[in-house]
């Protein structure tokens, strides 16, 4: 049986030291969009997850972050973060 060899070329990463420091920092967003910080106070997040109706309130949660030891923040519609849930790995 014969084998092939193949050869996948991926499009090459954009030059991040020629895009500008956005209000986020040091991020890229392709054009048209715009990276902007909406809450601070998270401890190496992995995962969100987006509330599906949120309320209009603006101390109703909006979203949830997990964090990487086992924290979960909830992050408010005015960008408030508070603890939601911890040690979820012990």
């Amino acid at each position: 049986m014969s084998r092939s060899a193949v050869r996948i070329r991926a499009p090459a990463p954009p030059d991040l030291e020629d895009i500008p420091a956005g209000r986020a920092g040091n991020c890229w967003a392709f054009p048209g969009f715009e990276v902007e910080v909406f809450a601070t106070g998270l401890d190496l997040p992995v995962n969100i997850a987006m509330v599906p109706e949120p309320d209009n309130d603006p101390d109703a949660p909006l979203f949830y972050v997990s964090e990487l030891y086992g924290q979960v923040k909830a992050i408010t519609n005015s960008g408030k973060v508070s603890r939601h849930t911890e040690e979820l790995l012990n």
